[in-house]
């Protein structure tokens, strides 16, 4: 799995308190944390049967056309002989997530993990399945129970790149993208996760460069496009991120991280009504998470109804804080910390300025508020503007 949740820019974040975007998620991925499963098929487990000759159990074919119920049925068959073959858990988990089922997938391998507490594979699968559930550092600390020399592979050093980018890490990112490239240059998404990383560091010419060679692979997976297009959002071309997402909506009709990515193309674009039907699918469907209502609060506020995205935001923090889900990601905090402000509730302002600044001490600007806050300077009429004044 890839995870892929990426960011763009809200409406003229440059006029809010403070310079919102979004972050990796995660799957949502991201990247789309989404981040999501990109080429997850090439490490399905080929199972074995002791009885007669050994007989292969492939279910790679089923997946690849689509029909993962068939495809679970055969799993869970040669599971009555073989209750306990870690393989066989590994497959079915692989299937679940398939199947939108991340908390059954969880807990599969879990077990499997119990089974076989050394295997590579199943150990990086369940630092994938940390991160797309928005848990970082869950993922960190799966992902160094791998052995040293699979760390090095590429599809490890992928989801390394996958949690820093979720931690924000861009430049640690970068270099994990890197050599996963080194190791498998024909790796497209990679290739787009390395774009995105880009340009998140203002790398733009290289991003867009990386970007147009990634376009040119044909018979790119769903994941990959969507991923491409949340690249292109990040570069601030909505028209383009939706032109490529738009066409997936007919094989991803509940895809929560899917049907975000085109609500925020369409606030970028300033249709909100579009925005807010689109976020109404994602918010519908059950693999939404607190941070698709993050961003339906951004979408909230940008229409100028502040009240709503108020509740949105505090219903988000609400939700996470209850998962005892680490927040990694300042966007919450600096929506909140906006709308007190523009409510007049600056003590509620400060505290969330804190929280976002302890997330990343690197918002300069958002220092500088915090500062003129703490001295009693009142906030500049242009930091707590309408996104559309």
């Amino acid at each position: 799995m890839h995870t892929a949740q990426l960011h763009t820019h809200l409406v003229r974040s440059e006029e809010l308190i403070p310079n919102m975007r979004y972050a990796l998620r995660l799957p949502r991925i991201g990247f789309t944390t989404a981040w999501l499963p990109v080429v997850i098929l090439a490490s399905l487990i080929s199972c074995t049967r002791p009885d007669q000759d050994t007989k292969t159990i492939n279910v790679t074919s089923f997946i690849e056309k689509g029909n993962l119920n068939e495809a679970a049925t055969i799993i869970l068959k040669a599971q009555i002989e073989k209750p306990d073959d870690a393989k066989l858990l590994y497959n079915l988990a692989v299937i679940r997530k398939l199947q939108g089922k991340l908390a059954d997938a969880k807990a599969i391998i879990q077990k499997a993990l119990q089974l076989s507490p050394h295997d590579d594979l199943i150990k990086l699968f369940s630092a994938e399945l940390a991160l797309e559930a928005g848990d970082a550092a869950d993922a960190w600390d799966r992902f160094h129970t791998v052995s040293e020399s699979a760390r090095h592979q590429a599809r490890s050093q992928y989801i390394l790149g996958s949690i820093y980018a979720a931690m924000r890490d861009w430049s640690q990112a970068e270099g994990c993208f890197r050599a996963t490239i080194a190791l498998e240059k024909n790796h497209t998404p990679a290739k787009a996760a390395l774009a995105f990383v880009l340009a998140m560091q203002e790398k733009y010419e290289d991003s867009k460069k990386l970007l147009a060679e990634t376009e040119t692979v044909s018979e790119q997976s769903p994941q990959t496009i969507r991923q491409i297009a949340e690249c292109y959002l990040a570069l601030g071309d909505a028209k383009k991120a939706l032109a490529l997402a738009s066409p997936l909506t007919s094989d991803a009709t509940m895809d929560a991280g899917l049907w975000s990515l085109i609500g925020r193309c369409e606030m970028i674009l300033l249709r909100f009504s579009e925005a807010e039907s689109a976020f109404t699918r994602a918010l519908a469907s059950i693999h939404a998470t607190p941070w698709t209502r993050v961003e339906y609060a951004e979408l909230l506020f940008a229409a100028k109804r502040e009240d709503e995205a108020l509740a949105q935001a505090m219903e988000a923090e609400s939700l996470l804080e209850s998962a005892k889900t680490p927040i990694q990601d300042p966007k919450l905090y600096n929506l909140l910390a906006t709308l007190y402000a523009r409510r007049g509730q600056m003590l509620l302002a400060h505290k969330n300025l804190q929280k976002s600044l302890q997330l990343d001490p690197t918002q300069t600007r958002v220092r500088e508020i915090l500062t003129r806050l703490t001295s009693g300077e009142p906030a500049k009429t242009n930091e707590t503007p309408s996104p559309h004044q």
